[in-house]
This record gives C-alpha cells, sequence and structure tokens, in this order.
C-alpha cells in the first residue's frame, strides 16, 4: 500500500482539470451556504456540462456537490482511452450541508 497517491482538487482554479465546458465557472460567493466551501464548479445557464480530469492509473473517485433538491443531478463516466466512455454507478451519500448557519 506504500504506492498509493492521493490526489485533491479543491477546485480553487481549473488548473487539475484536462477540460471544461465554457458554461462553467468557478463561484466563490457564499461559502457559508456550502459548508465553508470557498469555490465550486457552477454552471451559468441549465445545460448539460463536462468537467474532465485526465488521471492514469485511477482507482477511486470521490466528488462532493451541492444541490438545493434532494437527488443525483450528475452522471459520471470513465474511459481508459478518451474515446469510450462507460457510465459509472456511485455509491451516493446524502447529508444536509451547512445552509448558511
Amino acid at each position: 500500500m506504500s504506492n498509493i497517491l492521493v490526489r485533491t482538487d479543491d477546485l480553487n482554479n481549473l488548473d487539475q482539470t484536462y477540460y471544461y465546458t465554457n458554461s462553467l465557472y468557478l463561484d466563490e460567493s457564499n461559502a457559508a451556504y456550502f459548508d465553508n466551501d470557498h469555490s465550486r464548479a457552477a454552471r451559468t445557464m441549465l445545460t448539460d456540462d463536462e468537467i474532465v480530469w485526465k488521471q492514469t492509473g485511477l482507482k477511486v473517485f470521490q466528488a462532493i456537490t451541492y444541490s438545493n433538491k434532494e437527488g443525483n443531478y450528475f452522471d459520471y463516466f470513465t474511459s481508459v482511452n478518451g474515446i469510450d466512455w462507460d457510465k459509472a454507478f456511485p455509491t451516493v451519500t446524502v447529508s444536509q450541508g451547512s445552509g448558511g448557519g
């Protein structure tokens, strides 16, 4: 297990991403409403958007997302070659955020 590498992307910038759609931006407002998360990817309009990370040898991926409604509003896909993509079916854990309190 000594060869395990953990990489964290706090999305304070988009430097670690490989690709993202133009209608995404980094929202740095209202951190108190997002468990003190100071930067999040957000959409400028209700469109299908993408963020792609290119990580060779990636075995586990965890994402923290926010929604004002209960449910999973994201699709996750993996690819070994960047051409063929398989839909992933993640385990989703729902918890109540700070809500500005």
